[in-house]
């Protein structure tokens, strides 16, 4: 195997990491902070937030409301497209989001795009610099 192709399976294996745990982490309640650079920045239709403490304070508070509600999320990453930029890599993912509500409360679908700037941190794994999730569709399965 050439180096090319084993850098390339490098980074496609240290990105899937990155997604896969934060999408775990989301889910889950634990803190996405370390997936995060210090200066990074995150951005969706609610508005941007910028530096890691921040970032990883509005996960977790997003989290923790959904729990008192008795609300659980689950979330997928897939369709993953990785390409090479002078800051690091640029990485592009459909996310699949379910919203799972109590009782006979609405549930909802989400598909959305993810864009992202990631790259190498100290420690060798990968950190988001730039994250940036767009919502392409959202369905409601049930009355409220």
């Amino acid at each position: 195997m050439n180096s090319s192709l084993n850098v390339r399976l490098q980074h496609r294996l240290l990105v899937t990491e990155l997604l896969d745990e934060f999408t775990f982490r989301s889910d889950q309640g634990e803190s996405v902070a370390d997936l995060f650079h210090e200066e990074a920045v995150f951005e969706s239709p609610k508005g941007q937030i910028k530096g890691r403490e921040a970032i990883a304070s509005h996960f977790l508070s997003s989290s923790q409301t959904r729990a008192q509600a008795g609300r659980r999320s689950r979330h997928a990453t897939f369709n993953v497209r990785i390409r090479e930029i002078v800051s690091g890599l640029e990485v592009s993912s459909s996310l699949l989001a379910l919203a799972i509500e109590p009782g006979e409360g609405g549930n909802a679908i989400l598909w959305g795009d993810q864009q992202d700037i990631v790259a190498m941190s100290a420690s060798g794994s990968m950190q988001f610099m730039h994250r940036r999730m767009t919502p392409a569709l959202t369905l409601s399965t049930g009355a409220k």
